[in-house]
């Protein structure tokens, strides 16, 4: 959970010395350069002791175990860290306008390599930002809106895409810029996206020609083409930064008090994928099972952004809506079903699971869609290839699968987790084994580097889990609403009633059977899950998967 830091007062001294070292007049670029990453270095070395990676409940729970370690004092640590955090961007503050004239200058007129160290630096100081202080001054300066002019003016420094990154370095220029934006609209929050959007964001990036690329999306081989592959590699990361700020921008959708406010920013989003169909058209047919990392959160990207924009879009001419049915027909079914579950991270897999169970359930609660039961009730003759509402069944049961059995590894892990100090050396190096960490560890070291490391490790996983588990509660209880919406208007009898006019009556009704006699056996599992297990309130949840189960049964008798 922490190692040893400097002291405070140290730190402080570190600081104010580097930064009256950088606001030295006889300094050069060169110099700067140099000084601007040992700032960078300081930065990081300042972050939190508490690894990102461990969820509050993992602290809340070690918080509530009996430490007798001094050294595990995690509110001593955490009031430590703050305190430095804030004296940080005191010091900073007050040299503020001098440290900021320099970096921006270093940013707009330096070398590439100038340029590029200077905007994270910038990013670096967004992010120690505690008043938007940062924020303010970059637009009062002009500099955002000179940042997204400079992305966009690459349209008209290459007439093809293919060329464009053929300086590496402006590339590596381009991607601190996408970072600094991002990082703006995460650390500010709705202000930062709303400062973002008002500059006309989306217009300069979907002017960026970084993202016109036509070949192809998967990793290349660096060692058979040295600087062809680094330019693809280099550009694949950069439509990844590019889809990064787009699917930020796309939570001022949701956060708009304003309808009219709302629909501008949908518009401008929907007008973005447009001007980009090929891409996300590619990324909707990419194959999941072959798709290295920054494929694979491209995929998850370009999902999540057509997710929240386009039910709004009434003209499906880009067939984007057939794309995304199509990806629910390979991500819905069981892992023993199909083979495409396999091959990826869980966690991400049920992001883009998530998404696309959003997706659908704005289509059945806004736009009253209707699906069928299964496949042998479909009209051949409709144009689109909806998924069905037994693989909606099929997605709930791997789902049940999923709940249980991360339920019970954070469990197991988080008792593991208190009692790591009664655990033994044989137990100890067992749980490294477990969590693939053997490289953390020598022969030489002793029980406590051992416990330190298997316990931070069983922190990362139990983080892990716990994200995995929140994104698993909210596609369950997607799921369950539209299959009760389903189940409702059956009941009621309603124009929008969902039972095929295709097949015998006596062939619906059987289908309704067999799926309600799927639904009950599920829908009894994730009524037992238990919330210390799960580390949520699921009294609303249960209440949701009763009123589904009771439903159910009533179509079964």
């Amino acid at each position: 959970m922490m190692v040893k830091h400097l002291s405070t007062g140290a730190c402080h001294s570190l600081l104010l010395k580097l930064v009256m070292a950088i606001l030295r007049h006889e300094s050069s670029e060169s110099l700067r350069r140099r000084q601007y990453a040992l700032l960078l270095s300081y930065f990081q070395y300042c972050q939190h002791m508490i690894a990102v990676e461990v969820p509050t409940s993992v602290v809340q729970f070690l918080l509530l175990s009996d430490q007798d370690d001094e050294d595990l004092d995690i509110q001593k640590i955490d009031k430590e860290q703050a305190d430095l955090a804030r004296a940080n961007f005191a010091i900073i503050k007050k040299e503020a306008q001098g440290i900021l004239d320099l970096v921006i200058k270093d940013a707009c007129q330096g070398s590439e390599f100038g340029k590029t160290i200077s905007l994270y630096v910038l990013e670096a100081l967004v992010r120690i930002d505690h008043e938007r202080y940062f924020l303010s001054q970059l637009q009062s300066r002009g500099f955002i809106r000179s940042c997204l002019g400079s992305i966009s003016n690459i349209s008209h420094q290459a007439q093809d895409g293919r060329h464009l990154l053929e300086s590496q370095q402006r590339a590596c220029t381009l991607e601190a810029e996408f970072a600094l934006l991002l990082r703006i609209s995460h650390k500010y929050g709705k202000s930062g996206g709303q400062v973002l959007f008002s500059m006309g964001a989306l217009e300069h990036i979907g002017s960026c020609r970084a993202t016109s690329f036509k070949g192809n999306m998967r990793r290349v081989n660096m060692k058979l083409q040295t600087d062809t592959g680094y330019d693809v590699q280099k550009q694949r990361t950069i439509i990844t930064s590019v889809l990064r700020l787009v699917f930020a921008l796309t939570s001022l959708v949701e956060t708009s008090e304003f309808f009219e406010g709302r629909n501008k920013i949908v518009r401008e989003v929907i007008e973005f994928i447009k001007g980009h169909q090929l891409l996300f058209d590619q990324l909707l047919r990419e194959d999941i099972t072959q798709a290295d990392d920054l494929l694979m959160e491209q995929i998850i990207l370009a999902v999540g952004i057509l997710s929240k924009v386009w039910p709004f879009e009434e003209n499906d001419e880009y067939g984007f809506v057939q794309g995304l049915f199509d990806l629910m027909s390979k991500l819905f079914i069981s892992s023993r079903e199909g083979q495409v579950v396999q091959k990826g991270s869980e966690l991400k897999l049920s992001q883009l699971r998530f998404s696309l169970t959003s997706f659908l359930y704005f289509l059945v609660t806004k736009d009253s869609l209707r699906l069928q039961i299964s496949n042998d009730s479909c009209d051949n003759s409709s144009k689109l290839r909806q998924p069905t509402l037994m693989l909606l069944t099929s997605l709930l049961s791997h789902v049940t699968d999923s709940l249980e059995g991360a339920a019970e590894k954070r469990s197991l892990l988080l008792h593991k987790i208190r009692d790591i100090n009664e655990l033994s050396r044989q137990d100890v190096d067992a749980i490294i084994k477990m969590c693939d960490c053997q490289e953390y560890v020598t022969a030489s070291d002793n029980i406590h580097k051992r416990r330190y490391i298997a316990m931070v490790e069983m922190c990362k996983i139990v983080g892990s889990r716990d994200q995995l588990i929140t994104l698993l509660l909210q596609q369950t209880e997607h799921v369950l609403n539209i299959i009760l919406i389903h189940l409702q208007d059956r009941s009621g009898g309603s124009s929008n009633e969902w039972a095929s006019s295709y097949g015998s009556k006596s062939h619906q009704q059987q289908e309704v059977a067999d799926l309600c006699g799927k639904l009950s056996p599920i829908i009894e599992r994730l009524a037992l899950l238990n919330e210390g297990k799960v580390g949520h309130n699921l009294k609303v949840f249960k209440r949701l998967a009763t009123t589904v189960k009771e439903m159910a049964v009533q179509k079964c008798v």
